[in-house]
């Protein structure tokens, strides 16, 4: 039915999508993005850091699929366990096509690439929605 889901570069695709639209969400907010990824030469991957401030940061999952699993924010683990004092990791999220949220962990939830505004700057969401 989706005809990018079949594409070999599907997931690269949306993951650029993602990444996009994260950058629109605080340009339009008149920021500049805070916005990094990390990766190892040992395989420890996540696909995007927002930092809120230098003691706050939140990791992103990027995952092209409508069934999240706990083992897709794998990544956002692995680096929780290995933070530096001083740096504290937010909630993880891993952004996707799902229709709903939900948790992965007791620290991390899938979310819909829909809410990732609400997500980057939450309290400026709020005050262009009216709070809703």
């Amino acid at each position: 039915s989706d005809v990018c889901s079949s594409d070999l570069m599907a997931g690269a695709l949306f993951e650029n999508f993602v990444m996009q639209e994260a950058v629109k969400t605080f340009a339009h907010a008149g920021l500049h993005p805070p916005l990094s990824y990390y990766r190892t030469n040992n395989g420890l991957e996540v696909d995007l850091l927002v930092e809120h401030s230098p003691a706050l940061v939140t990791p992103i999952e990027i995952k092209l699929s409508k069934t999240p699993r706990p083992d897709m924010a794998r990544g956002i683990e692995r680096l929780r366990a290995m933070q530096k004092p001083g740096t504290q990791l937010g909630p993880g999220y891993v952004v996707c096509m799902t229709d709903s949220d939900g948790a992965l962990s007791r620290e991390d939830r899938a979310v819909s690439w829909r809410q990732l505004p609400g997500i980057l700057l939450p309290d400026w969401v709020g005050k262009k929605t009216g709070g809703k």
